[in-house]
């Protein structure tokens, strides 16, 4: 494992001045001129619609988004401003006005300063003091090796604490902990009084453990290219031209200027290059394999990283012109790769090498992707690494032994078991020494399998555990349920069968068992047993009404409560809304989606991209707080019998708050993974909504067409998978009757903030999802009303 060495790799650079001139006289009025370019040329403030009205501070009432910054600035540093490091932070200040107002400083930049002021205006002062000065070290560019390992040094301690608190001092806390403990950064404001909310220990404990995952060798030399990448592009840089570059635009980034990051380099080393009709050299872009290597050897040759004598030799052959050295590999080659980011990160690094280096790397890299799977009981990602190539009965042993009742119900994790797999020896556990087969034929559950599959009788061992294979499957054909015994009777089939269609939502074949067996309707009105929704939501204990009734299917309610008498509804309705649904919803709360949120935001632009086009595997940070979103809404949601919409609403709420601030990008993860997530949770009579368009049952009064098939598009909202990064929740997410790769503000006619005029999502639910829950309560209240034919919008 490469060792950090702390006197190459954690050396603090000296503290510089953001790159203005200091000397250019500053107008009379440069605080105010500040407060307009910042509100009024490049955020654009809005200034008519009243923030807080009814608040209880008279000041408080009359403020707009733009009165409010100007009032926020001039609490802190305009001349009533009482703060004793008021003169530090109005020099802060005049700074970045030099920078806002310099020509040559370009639009995004701008934006983006903007934007992080006014993030922070609201904050106490010393607290925006602190955001101010963070503003002034991003302005800061590398001059050396030394000075871009700074800057990530830097950037982990800012993660760190974003992922641990949105407190501004202890943000700065997070820095001056960091500082004293020597990785190699400063604080944003070593003057700051206030310690936070956060203890040392915790503090320190967090960045050790960011540190781990994060400055390690690919991760850093990644950053480094991404680093190299924007420096050369302020320099002229354009990315591959195919018509070529003249020797004045390619001469400032060319060797001589890389050379304090890269060393040594040669002008025909450096330049990818194709020869003109003359068969003169025309520069086409920059090698950037060339300059991976290049940095790669500079880190190892000036000892950033201490690395063994075999983690050298591996390094030499990925170093080697076509990557021959490499081949054969196996996992025990990878003692480069310290922890899980690692894996996507030397992907990453050596994306674009030789073919051999590349296919080399990420077999090996799929099969411990695979391997950490396993050990962690995801079976979901586990066969999502097989259809990737990765092969299951290289992991069947730790599988079985972690995980056997799940492994052998699951139907596409069985037939990819072959005689290797059978015949793997598990190593952990009680099971410890034996083979897979000798367990699988041991269980009953594996012997009902085998009498079931005869794919796994013919590839089971002819010997197990001293038995013939024909002893075995004798012996679980004996134990196969007879026909009337299997699982359930006829009775409960039919329940089954009945329940099944209430959560699929499907009304006509609802009432179709109850018109085809008039002397079962009883049973079918009053059975329970386990069903299972589109979204894997397990239900029990529950009668057909009250799944209809967790929901809000108000529809299916009218349908079945034709055949119920006044008192069965009245029951089964308290025994889930005992003080009715409009009470139980004001009890509803949404999931918290901050962290999945902040990590968009602060996640590189190559790490969204990465995560758009879900490429496996993917180790990066952002990836990784996306599989946790998903496996905490994935929990939520499934502890949630009756259905909350609040998460779809905050979701939207979310999109709307970050539109402006996040890139097209950023905005189109958001839609795909998180938007569209929620929805994969949609009980089936509100995937019907999605699919019909909320537009139609909203403004048009349009009944339910009970369909699962969007209107827009040929294809179905449910089912959807579960084996894959595909589809609903991955790929797009539904809107306007259609999947939706990403929001279209033309779709429909109308854009987003049409549809919600106020916090995006408000006009659904202030009128679809109310009058559900109004429905329900009338289907109690008047039952002998027949409202089959009266839409659930008025």
């Amino acid at each position: 494992m490469p060792q950090v060495n702390p006197d190459k790799a954690f050396v603090q650079q000296p503290a510089k001045r953001p790159p203005v001139n200091a000397a250019q006289p500053l107008p009379a009025d440069w605080f105010d001129q500040l407060g307009k370019l910042i509100a009024d040329n490049l955020l654009q403030l809005e200034d008519t619609v009243l923030l807080y009205p009814i608040h209880e501070i008279d000041v408080y009432r009359s403020l707009t988004q733009r009165s409010e910054f100007f009032y926020h600035l001039e609490r802190h540093a305009g001349d009533a401003s009482t703060y004793s490091e008021k003169e530090g932070l109005r020099q802060s200040l005049q700074t970045l006005y030099r920078v806002l107002t310099d020509e040559k400083t370009n639009h995004d930049l701008k934006h983006a300063l903007s934007h992080k002021l006014h993030e922070g205006i609201k904050n106490c002062t010393p607290g925006f003091h602190n955001r101010s000065n963070e503003c002034l070290e991003s302005l800061n560019l590398p001059e050396h090796l030394d000075d871009m390992l700074s800057v990530i040094r830097q950037g982990i301690v800012s993660m760190a604490a974003s992922h641990a608190t949105n407190e501004v001092h202890t943000h700065n806390r997070f820095f001056m902990v960091a500082c004293h403990l020597g990785y190699g950064v400063r604080p944003l404001n070593p003057d700051d009084a206030c310690a936070g909310l956060l203890s040392e220990d915790v503090i320190q404990e967090k960045l050790k453990q960011a540190f781990k995952t994060r400055y390690t060798l690919f991760s850093v030399l990644n950053a480094l290219v991404d680093q190299l990448q924007a420096l050369v592009q302020l320099r002229g840089y354009q990315g591959e031209k195919a018509s070529g570059y003249v020797y004045e635009d390619y001469t400032p980034f060319d060797n001589l200027f890389l050379k304090p990051y890269l060393g040594e380099l040669l002008m025909e080393q450096l330049f990818a290059s194709r020869e003109d009709e003359n068969m003169v050299p025309v520069v086409t872009d920059i090698n950037w394999c060339t300059v991976k290597q290049a940095l790669l050897r500079k880190i190892r040759d000036e000892q950033y990283f201490i690395f063994t004598p075999d983690e050298n030799a591996l390094l030499d052959a990925t170093l080697s012109d076509d990557g021959s050295m490499l081949l054969p590999i196996n996992a025990d080659s990878l003692m480069l790769i310290t922890n899980d980011l690692e894996i996507s990160a030397c992907l990453a690094f050596y994306r674009g090498f030789s073919g051999n280096i590349s296919a080399a790397l990420s077999a090996v890299c799929l099969e411990r992707t695979l391997l950490i799977a396993a050990q962690a009981g995801k079976l979901d990602d586990v066969k999502k690494l097989a259809a990737q190539g990765a092969e299951v009965n290289a992991v069947l042993g730790i599988l079985i032994a972690k995980h056997k009742v799940a492994v052998m119900n699951d139907p596409e994790l069985r037939a990819m078991i072959t005689p290797v797999g059978f015949i793997g020896i598990i190593f952990e556990g009680a099971l410890a020494g034996k083979t897979v087969a000798d367990v699988w034929v041991n269980s009953k559950r594996g012997r009902y399998w085998l009498a079931e599959e005869a794919r796994l009788q013919a590839i089971l061992p002819d010997t197990l555990a001293g038995k013939p294979k024909a002893a075995w499957l004798a012996q679980a054909n004996t134990e196969k349920p007879t026909h009337y015994a299997r699982w359930f009777s006829r009775e409960s089939h039919l329940v089954k069968q009945f329940l099944q269609h209430i959560v699929y939502g499907e009304e006509d074949q609802v009432e179709a068992l109850l018109e085809t067996h008039p002397m079962m309707r009883n049973c079918l009105l009053h059975g329970t047993t386990k069903v299972v929704d589109y979204s894997r939501r397990a239900f029990k204990h529950l009668t057909a009404f009250q799944l209809a009734l967790c929901a809000l299917d108000n529809e299916m309610c009218d349908r079945l409560k034709a055949y119920m008498s006044e008192e069965e509804i009245t029951e089964q309705y308290q025994a889930i809304f005992l003080t009715g649904y409009e009470a139980y919803a004001k009890t509803q709360q949404p999931f918290d989606f901050t962290r999945i949120v902040r990590a968009i935001t602060d996640s590189r632009d190559a790490d969204v991209k990465t995560a758009l086009q879900l490429q496996q595997p993917n180790m990066t940070e952002l990836w990784q707080t996306l599989e946790q979103f998903r496996r905490d809404f994935t929990r939520c949601s499934q502890h949630e019998i009756i259905f909350n919409p609040t998460h779809l609403q905050k979701v939207f709420e979310h999109y709307c708050a970050k539109f402006v601030s996040w890139s097209f990008e950023k905005r189109d993860l958001f839609w795909r993974q998180i938007v569209g997530y929620v929805q994969r949770f949609l009980p089936a009579n509100i995937a019907q909504d999605v699919a019909q368009d909320f537009y139609y049952r909203v403004e048009y009064n349009e009944k339910s067409n009970r369909t699962l098939n969007y209107i827009n598009d040929d294809a179905s909202f449910y089912p959807i998978s579960f084996s894959s990064y595909t589809g609903l929740g991955y790929e797009y997410a539904a809107y306007a009757g259609r999947r939706q790769r990403h929001y279209d503000v033309s779709a429909g006619g109308w854009g987003i903030y049409d549809f919600f005029p106020q916090s995006c999502g408000d006009r659904f639910f202030a009128k679809l999802m109310p009058h559900k829950g109004s429905r329900l309560r009338l289907t109690v209240l008047m039952p002998q009303l027949e409202q089959a034919d009266e839409c659930v919008i008025s």
